[in-house]
């Protein structure tokens, strides 16, 4: 019995003396094995550092690639926008071109009217020279103008109307400086009418305008025979 009583108390001194050691490595045991602090949850622990490790590996990359699709769209919108307006303005801007185009032509060309009523001697002479400046004014070239009146002139020389016929004749010469037809009818106005020396002034001007047809003329035109035995005027038809 006393040995038997021996060998419990051993026991028991030997189950007091775990004890304590058993709970502290427990305690130790199980937050060293866990790596946990207080109030997390499995894998927890490690969580802060891997989030923090894939914003700084994936958050670049991924807001780098946002943003430039973002500006690629933005890009292609704009230049969508741009054509669009381009295009738009283009198109007004070709409108507005016709439309001023359309207001400033007004219509048909008023000349050619014009100078068929001074070549028409159903027009009488007044009438017929202020369709001449009408027809300047409308923009007739000066040697057309010119020729108008010179073809009114000669029909109304045809018709015997010899000073109608030299006002249109003298309104030629002086609008078209080399137009030489007026004078050559002036000059032969000048011999019809017994006027040697104006006709000779007129020759002149007709040599000066060198009209080499209507000089050669000059020895053949009946109206200047009284002047073809004149030197000056010799010069001037056989050149």
């Amino acid at each position: 019995m006393q040995r038997l009583g021996l060998i419990t108390a051993v026991l028991s001194i030997f189950t007091l003396a775990s004890v304590p050691a058993c709970n502290k490595g427990k305690d130790d045991g199980g937050k060293a094995n866990t790596g946990q602090k207080d109030g997390q949850t499995p894998g927890d622990a490690d969580s802060p550092a891997e989030a923090e490790a894939g914003e700084a590996e994936a958050g670049p990359a991924e807001a780098e690639a946002g943003a430039a699709e973002a500006g690629e769209a933005g890009e292609a919108a704009a230049e969508a926008g741009a054509a669009e307006a381009g295009e738009t303005s283009a198109g007004e801007t070709g409108a507005a071109a016709g439309e001023a185009g359309e207001t400033e032509t007004g219509g048909e060309d008023p000349v050619p009217a014009l100078l068929e009523q001074v070549e028409s001697l159903d027009t009488d002479d007044a009438e017929a020279k202020q369709a001449l400046a009408d027809a300047l004014d409308a923009g007739a070239a000066k040697l057309d103008a010119a020729k108008a009146a010179n073809a009114r002139g000669e029909d109304l020389l045809t018709k015997g109307e010899s000073e109608r016929a030299e006002a249109f004749f003298t309104w030629a010469r002086d609008t078209h400086n080399h137009y030489a037809d007026p004078v050559y009818n002036l000059a032969k106005l000048a011999a019809y009418a017994g006027d040697l020396a104006i006709a000779k002034e007129h020759l002149a001007e007709l040599q000066k305008r060198g009209n080499k047809k209507l000089m050669k003329k000059v020895g053949v035109e009946p109206a200047f025979a009284p002047l073809h035995d004149d030197p000056d005027v010799r010069k001037i038809y056989e050149q």
